[in-house]
């Protein structure tokens, strides 16, 4: 029985914390594990949280029938899922298509960003001559 609710309150709280910090994770592990684009990592942390909190409520189910959980914790474990999973997964997918639209928006208009650079060297070089 306990483990059965340390795997389920685990997978939970696990699913929560990549949820909610799945960008800065994944900004961090681009920094200090391989220099890849910090969207691969957030892709996968996306889809395990979702994961967890999907596969959440079969644990849950089987724990049950195998009598390992008492039946009477099993009202709180939906609920918990649903009042924490819905909303982190949401914020997760919104942080996940934010910037995947970022990334796109660069991808798409690479040329502005150097005309940009190149106003800003034209103007110091006036600033320069003036000077």
């Amino acid at each position: 029985m306990i483990k059965a609710n340390v795997l389920i309150l685990g997978s939970i709280i696990l699913a929560t914390i990549l949820g909610i910090f799945g960008q800065g994770i994944s900004y961090f592990m681009n920094e200090n594990i391989a220099k890849i684009y910090p969207i691969y990592y957030l892709t996968g942390l996306t889809m395990i949280s979702v994961f967890l909190y999907l596969v959440t409520p079969v644990l849950t189910y089987i724990s049950i029938k195998k009598q390992k959980n008492e039946k009477d914790k099993f009202g709180v474990y939906p609920l918990a899922i649903c009042a924490i999973g819905l909303p982190t997964s949401l914020w997760s997918l919104f942080v996940f298509s934010y910037v995947v639209g970022l990334m796109k928006n660069q991808q798409k208009f690479p040329q502005n960003k150097q005309i940009h650079i190149n106003l800003l060297l034209e103007r110091s070089k006036i600033v320069e001559k003036v000077w």
